[in-house]
Formats: C-alpha cells, sequence, structure tokens
C-alpha cells in the first residue's frame, strides 16, 4: 500500500476554482484529497464550506485510503464548522467509525480536538461501548485516546 501523506508546505496554492462542486468526488482519489489538503493548508478558511460539501459522503470518504487524510485535515483546520461537520458524523457513525482502519484515526483526531462540550458527548456514547471496543483491535486505539 502507498502511503499518501505529503507535505502540503511544499505545494503551490491550488486553483479553488478545482475543486468546487467536486468535493465528496475528488476526495476519495490520491491528487484530489492531496488538492484539497493543500487547499486548507494555504487557506483554512475554506475548509468549512468543504466540510458542508462533503457532508452527504463523508462517512464514505472517510473509510477509504486517501480519503480520509482529507476528513482528518478538516477536523485539524481549526475552523469550527469543519470540525462540527466532522464531529457530527462521529457522533452518529461512532460505532462504525471506532472499528474501522481509517475511520478509528478520525475519532481519535476529533477527541483530540474538539471542545468540552464535545468531548462529554462522545465520552458519553464510549462509556456505553467500552467492552466492545477494548476487544476490538481498531476500537482498543479509540478506547485509549479517549482516556488520555
Amino acid at each position: 500500500r502507498e502511503h499518501i501523506e505529503f507535505d502540503p508546505a511544499s505545494e503551490p496554492e491550488p486553483d479553488i476554482s478545482e475543486w468546487k462542486g467536486k468535493v465528496a468526488e475528488i476526495a476519495k482519489t490520491r491528487e484530489g484529497s492531496q488538492l484539497l489538503q493543500r487547499a486548507i493548508y494555504h487557506k483554512p478558511e475554506l475548509a468549512p464550506e468543504m466540510a458542508e460539501e462533503a457532508k452527504e459522503d463523508i462517512l464514505e470518504i472517510c473509510q477509504t485510503n486517501v480519503g480520509h487524510f482529507f476528513i482528518r485535515k478538516l477536523a485539524d483546520s481549526k475552523q469550527d464548522g469543519a470540525l462540527r461537520v466532522v464531529f457530527d458524523m462521529c457522533v452518529r457513525e461512532l460505532d462504525e467509525l471506532s472499528q474501522h482502519q481509517f475511520g478509528c484515526r478520525i475519532v481519535q483526531l476529533v477527541l483530540q480536538v474538539c471542545d468540552d462540550d464535545q468531548l462529554t458527548i462522545l465520552e458519553g456514547q464510549l462509556s456505553t461501548k467500552m467492552t466492545e471496543l477494548v476487544n476490538d483491535r481498531k476500537g482498543m486505539y479509540v478506547v485509549k485516546a479517549a482516556v488520555q
């Protein structure tokens, strides 16, 4: 499997017209995911708009080997609207994400960057699933992030 994380600072700022209307579609490709990550790096204020556009397909995007990097970048952008979209998905799909190869990484990141009220909500949901998650290879990472 090819590692696709990259340093967006080493790349030029992308033309934002390249992604408008196509976020969900291009986030699932290597080049597209990198383009969106570069755009967020250069202009973090674009993250809420991208998140809103990807909202309907966000679960599918984060479960791809390239798309989850984009979703993580949205959550890590420190932009309220973008984090809110990713957080809402985590709340809705916590069971599935916590036990998914790429989804568990997103839940871990959201646990690190969310505010105290959001953290309380996620921890409350996780507390009812601890036994199941502790016995799951991916879920264990989510439990570790929650208790840290």
